[in-house]
């Protein structure tokens, strides 16, 4: 008997620790068919219990099929399923979900307007694809940039009024859905501070004084809530997190500041010091980790990165959660090996890319030869509007056998990318970038993206003028030639 007893204490003190029960955690599943899916695979896109960014892989069956199976999600949240031209975003997920998703993903309109959802966890996501089929429907994208203030409050209202209707009809069910009482309350919060956001764009984004600023959100919107801004609870909405005390409000803040003293705009880290002083708690560490990434993340040169981790430097100490001081070094380690990779004088990184015409293409076959590549993908408006600048700047080439004129479509769709192709009509040699080898190497997440090569292969500039840079361009395609 005595044996027994001691059996039984060791099984439950090793069901405990630190006087929590350890329960088995359940798997989060995600099942179904996207027909005409042109990826061969998606990401869904997550985090952790400390906001920090995860990930993993649905692969995509050829007629379209897929299936994951996941124990990485810990938490209820918002997750986005994502591949180029492939978006489902603003997914809820939870362990113990079980969602089968179906539609056409030939585009995002047919995907948008056919898209399903059924199983377990698909009443917490009627709501937003209810609002979004509604959306799609009005077939009308309204822009705070373009509404003056009278109308921008009239629209907020209509959509509250809309957003409000949809939360009676979806959360009132009295169907027992695990998460959806907390669901309710994510999606509440994150309407509150979407209309936040809407009002802090307007103000940010239009000359107004200091007292005409404040009193415009005052006069706007909740008093409590503007009160408690920083409240810890409501990091758990995504707006609030990433388009609020991240960005609209942060700048607001930052805004008033120079509205009261023009001086403080030759503060390179000014910002850095307002989360500093005005947040607290999570949220400022959150806000600083996410601010101090995207500065390591769009360092372009060892220059630049350097520059960056100085200025950094001293804000490293405020962050207290270990997950987050691993994050920036992993950052760091990282930007350093890419931009080694691609340093000013080394030997450019060689690819072997498809062109449109089903031929493989490599970089040294150009040896000898100054290259101008272009970085670019069909559904980038700003990569598209170099165009006709492009035209223009390979005309004056095209009989120079000395250079030679690259564009590289990376994170594209192969079919959208051929009629993108169609639409311009242009002349020099187009490839596609299918395994990111192209994106991985040469950008640094963004694009369009400029590179100039010697005749040696070696790099000369990493983020070479735009075609439209005109006369600057040309000037050091001209010298590079002559070398």
């Amino acid at each position: 008997m005595r044996k027994l007893i001691l059996i039984s204490l060791f099984a439950f003190c090793k069901s405990m620790l630190f006087g929590q029960t350890i329960f088995k955690q359940e798997p989060f599943i995600v099942k179904g068919q996207l027909k005409e899916c042109p990826e061969k695979f998606l990401m869904l896109y997550f985090e952790d219990d400390n906001y920090l960014p995860l990930s993993d892989t649905i692969y995509i069956n050829e007629d379209g099929t897929f299936y994951l199976k996941s124990f990485k999600i810990k938490k209820p949240q918002r997750a986005n399923i994502q591949k180029n031209r492939t978006q489902i975003n603003d997914i809820f997920i939870a362990p113990g979900y079980d969602l089968t998703l179906t539609g056409n993903a030939k585009d995002y309109n047919t995907l948008s307007k056919t898209r399903k959802l059924s199983g377990v966890g698909s009443l917490s996501n009627q709501y937003q694809f209810i609002l979004d089929s509604i959306l799609i429907e009005r077939g009308s994208q309204v822009s705070v940039f373009q509404l003056k203030q009278v109308e921008l409050i009239s629209f907020l209202q209509e959509r509250r009024k809309l957003q409000d209707s949809i939360i009676r009809r979806v959360f009132s069910n009295t169907t027992k859905e695990k998460h959806l009482s907390y669901v309710k309350k994510f999606v509440e919060l994150d309407n509150q501070y979407q209309e936040l956001n809407r009002l802090l764009q307007f103000v940010n984004n239009h000359k107004l004084s200091y007292d005409e600023s404040i009193s415009f959100v005052k006069n706007n919107f909740d008093k409590n809530v503007l009160r408690d801004i920083l409240k810890e609870m409501n990091l758990k909405s995504g707006m609030y997190k990433d388009g609020i005390i991240s960005n609209e409000y942060l700048d607001y803040l930052v805004n008033l500041d120079y509205l009261r003293d023009s001086t403080l705009k030759k503060q390179k880290n000014y910002k850095l010091e307002k989360i500093k002083n005005a947040y607290q708690g999570k949220g400022k560490e959150y806000v600083l980790h996410k601010l101090m990434s995207s500065y390591l993340l769009f360092s372009r040169t060892f220059l630049n990165l350097n520059t960056n981790r100085e200025l950094l430097e001293p804000y490293i100490p405020l962050l207290t959660n270990i997950n987050y001081k691993k994050s920036i070094d992993t950052l760091y380690a990282n930007k350093e090996k890419e931009l080694l990779r691609s340093e000013i004088g080394k030997p450019a990184v060689n690819f072997i890319l498809d062109d449109n015409f089903g031929n493989k293409v490599s970089l040294h076959d150009f040896k000898g030869k100054v290259v101008y590549i272009d970085v670019w993908a069909s559904w980038c408006g700003p990569c598209r509007a170099e165009t006709p600048a492009f035209k223009l700047l390979y005309e004056n080439y095209k009989n120079d056998s000395r250079v030679v004129f690259i564009s590289i479509a990376s994170r594209d769709a192969f079919r959208d990318w051929k009629k993108a192709l169609e639409e311009d009509k242009t002349e020099w040699i187009q490839l596609i970038d299918k395994d990111d080898v192209v994106w991985k190497a040469y950008t640094t997440y963004s694009i369009p993206n400029f590179i100039l090569i010697d005749k040696n292969g070696n790099i000369l500039n990493f983020d070479a003028p735009m075609p439209s840079s005109g006369i600057a361009i040309q000037k050091l395609i001209d010298v590079a030639i002559l070398k």
